[in-house]
């Protein structure tokens, strides 16, 4: 799966009408050519090739141009052609990419993953429209609550790691795994993975059973980076996901940074990359349990061939869980015999 012919099997549709030909209360409407009306609401945020809106799909009567609001919320991130170079070969400066790999994951799988409506254009713009999910990602969500307890950071980490092994069976590594791209809903107490504009194809030696390495390139947020990005010259992004996972968790677990950059010159990565978490974590003033730090060293491991596996740490969760589950039961029988 090469990237130049992925971005050109892009599904791109017409708009029938332009977004600025018509508008509604002042909100600006966009017709698509699969039939769907939806009216841009409010600004979420911009971005480096323009903006995210917020928006409600239409319903319009067959008869009259009148129009009724549903209650279907959607995320249309719209792209200004004049500022994408479609052409790049960039991934990590192309939107476009990103749009190409979650159409490539498909829309159909039942991991929580972002997924595509559609996606259409005009002689402006791009637009993609997704589902709106709404919550704070896991950044926002600590710094408004602070810290998450172990039960839950687990529970959520088990999330992360589900998703990311959907992406990675796909042949596909993230790259960005990082709390600010992980939206969280904590009344159903799921996640959705998103931003996929720095994701890569990641190809197997079918001689040696390894995924073979890539250049080492400046991708992601510096204190999720693996530390062989400061010492490699090819990495496994797959295994450098895995890292990040790794960051996220204790991220979680702390309520602040764990790490600054992931090498010797940090001292907090030095204590945790010679067993020393618990230490440090004690110097902090946290309580994290002994089963989450023997979790966390073992993820965090400098050489990238010592790293639990995503299917090693899922099956972490799971005996926790089943002991825990055991717990519980046990302490129900001892009050039955009182």
């Amino acid at each position: 799966m090469d990237l130049v012919p992925l971005i050109s099997s892009c599904q791109l549709s017409r708009t029938n009408v332009l977004v600025d030909d018509i508008e509604i209360n002042g909100n600006k409407i966009l017709f698509t050519s699969s039939g769907q009306i939806y009216e841009l609401r409010a600004v979420i945020r911009k971005s480096l090739f323009g903006i995210i809106v917020s928006a409600v799909s239409l319903l319009q009567s067959n008869r009259e141009a009148v129009f009724t609001r549903s209650s279907r919320q959607v995320a249309i991130k719209i792209f200004s052609r004049e500022l994408l170079n479609i052409e790049s070969n960039e991934a990590w400066e192309n939107p476009m990419y990103e749009i190409a790999f979650v159409q490539y994951l498909d829309s159909e799988h039942p991991h929580r993953i972002l997924k595509q409506i559609e996606c259409c254009s005009d002689e402006k713009n791009i637009y993609w429209i997704t589902h709106y999910y709404e919550g704070d990602d896991l950044f926002e969500h600590l710094v408004k609550y602070g810290r998450i307890e172990d039960g839950e950071a687990q529970m959520i980490i088990g999330e992360v790691v589900r998703s990311i092994q959907y992406i990675h069976s796909k042949g596909i590594a993230h790259r960005d795994v990082s709390l600010e791209n992980i939206i969280y809903h904590p009344q159903s107490r799921t996640i959705t993975l998103v931003d996929f504009g720095l994701c890569t194809h990641v190809r197997r030696n079918e001689s040696t059973g390894r995924n073979i390495r890539q250049a080492t390139i400046d991708f992601g947020k510096e204190h999720y980076m693996a530390p062989e990005h400061f010492s490699m010259e090819e990495v496994d992004p797959m295994l450098c996901d895995v890292w990040a996972v790794g960051v996220c968790l204790l991220y979680l677990l702390l309520g602040f940074p764990p790490i600054g950059t992931a090498n010797v010159r940090d001292d907090r990565y030095t204590y945790i990359i010679n067993g020393r978490l618990a230490e440090l974590v004690d110097h902090w003033g946290v309580s994290i349990s002994p089963r989450a730090i023997n979790l966390l060293e073992n993820i965090l491991q400098p050489n990238p061939m010592d790293r639990y596996s995503l299917t090693q740490i899922h099956g972490s969760r799971s005996r926790r869980h089943q002991l825990n589950r055991w717990s519980r039961c046990y302490r129900l029988f001892q009050l039955l015999l009182l």
